[in-house]
């Protein structure tokens, strides 16, 4: 297998001196600091974009199937979990609060909060007394890595 080296593996330590390193240099006069933001920010765009890649996204969730929930690979420590992404808009009030000050308020996660309550098909919405029911969600794969 061809194996594609960007970055070796860094550890928590490895990564704080690496970042001391750079700032060292520009506060030396060895890095231009503008031109290291404008670096920085293209590699920010290019760790963004792989990220964000479903079919990547797809392979690391297949591969991290292979080594259970929680695993260290690379220095770090690795944990599956799956995430309810509920689907607020098919509700017209939430779909509503979209103002500033009503998020402010608290108004438009008190209505996520109930409406992620809701579990039974008939239940009468306090604000309007239609019936409504439960939310559809779909459910998505989440990796945490914590480095060492």
């Amino acid at each position: 297998m061809n194996e594609m080296k960007l970055f070796e593996p860094m550890s928590c330590v490895q990564q704080i001196n690496l970042a001391m390193k750079i700032k060292q240099a520009v506060l030396d006069g060895d890095v231009n600091p503008l031109e290291l933001d404008i670096r920085l920010k293209a590699v920010e765009n290019v760790i963004e974009s792989v990220r964000k890649d479903t079919e990547i996204k797809r392979l690391i969730d297949d591969e991290a199937v292979k080594y259970g929930k929680t695993f260290e690979l690379c220095g770090a420590e690795v944990t599956q979990s799956s995430r309810k992404k509920y689907y607020y808009e098919s509700d017209q009030i939430w779909k509503g609060l979209k103002s500033t000050e009503q998020v402010a308020a608290g108004k438009r996660k008190a209505r996520e909060d109930f409406l992620k309550a809701v579990n039974n098909p008939e239940t009468p919405d306090p604000e309007t007394g239609e019936l409504i029911g439960p939310l559809g969600y779909g459910e998505t794969q989440v990796s945490t890595i914590k480095f060492k």
